[in-house]
């Protein structure tokens, strides 16, 4: 398998760098992760395919025991979407002899491919959040919003503040007028059923309201349906809002929403955000 390997500093989503793979086939880069058997983990990381006519970038773990032998081979996560950063990730349980997990972060195609991974994470888990960066408590850029997610709509101000907070040491804080917000989008399974819930603190509000907003789409990126499983107005206060949604049977990726519809200027406070299979 012949590629091109390249640590680049754009475009990346958390810190400065980012890994770049280019090949043709099966081909990309792997780290061996020490692991206790019969544990529950959870891989999840931030994929951009820069270019792709076939085929699929997929997360893979290999379990193996202590010597060595291949115990199995699960692919908790894959996408083919373009020009885009997805968030892709999912959760696996080790053999109870398994003492090592290899991960492989790969492009199968029989064409040539390129694509660029950053953010990847591989923990003891038994959450199951999709999300990247849902407490934001990861910020290393100077826009003013954690890394994983991208402003929209209204032009406003945006902050990662350290108070208040509900969960760890930081949360996102939006100030707009009109609709806007900021968003993520995720791989996803069509037909499955999902929950999304997070906290929210209205600080300043005169009408409207936050809402909760997932647009499905399919592998072309076109838009398939908009749901609004939760929204909210109360102010002054860390509320609890949520909802279960369906993707439709053709859908491979979410745009999670979270936003400010309101004629008046207003402002929120998010925190401790999920969106997981239900």
């Amino acid at each position: 398998m012949a590629g091109n390997f390249k640590v680049v500093t754009a475009p990346v989503v958390s810190g400065s760098r980012a890994q770049q793979v280019s090949v043709e086939g099966l081909g990309g880069i792997y780290q061996e992760v020490a692991i206790i058997g019969n544990s529950t983990y959870e891989i999840k990381g931030r994929v951009n395919i820069t270019a792709l006519s076939s085929g699929k970038v997929q997360m893979v773990v290999q379990y193996h025991d202590a010597s060595g032998n291949l115990l199995s081979d699960v692919r908790p996560a894959e996408t083919s979407l373009t020009n885009a950063w997805t968030t892709i990730g999912g959760i696996t349980t080790a053999p109870g002899n398994a003492v090592m997990a290899r991960i492989h972060l790969h492009l199968e195609s029989p064409a040539p491919g390129a694509f660029i991974m950053d953010a990847v994470s591989f923990k003891k888990s038994l959450d199951g959040n999709l999300l990247y960066n849902e407490n934001f408590e990861v910020y290393t850029g100077t826009n003013g919003i954690g890394d994983g997610w991208t402003r929209y709509g209204a032009s406003g101000d945006f902050k990662v503040v350290t108070t208040p907070v509900v969960s760890g040491s930081c949360a996102q804080q939006v100030s707009v007028e009109g609709l806007g917000g900021i968003y993520q989008e995720v791989a996803i399974t069509g037909n499955s059923t999902y929950e999304i819930k997070g906290r929210v603190n209205i600080t300043a509000l005169s009408s409207g309201k936050v809402q909760m907003v997932v647009q499905y789409h399919d592998a072309s990126g076109k838009l398939l349906s908009i749901v609004r499983p939760a929204e909210t107005s109360l102010t002054n206060a860390w509320t609890t809002i949520g909802g279960i949604t369906t993707a439709p049977g053709n859908a491979v990726m979410a745009r999670i929403h979270l936003h400010l519809e309101s004629p008046a200027p207003g402002a929120f406070i998010m925190d401790a955000v999920s969106f997981k299979k239900s």
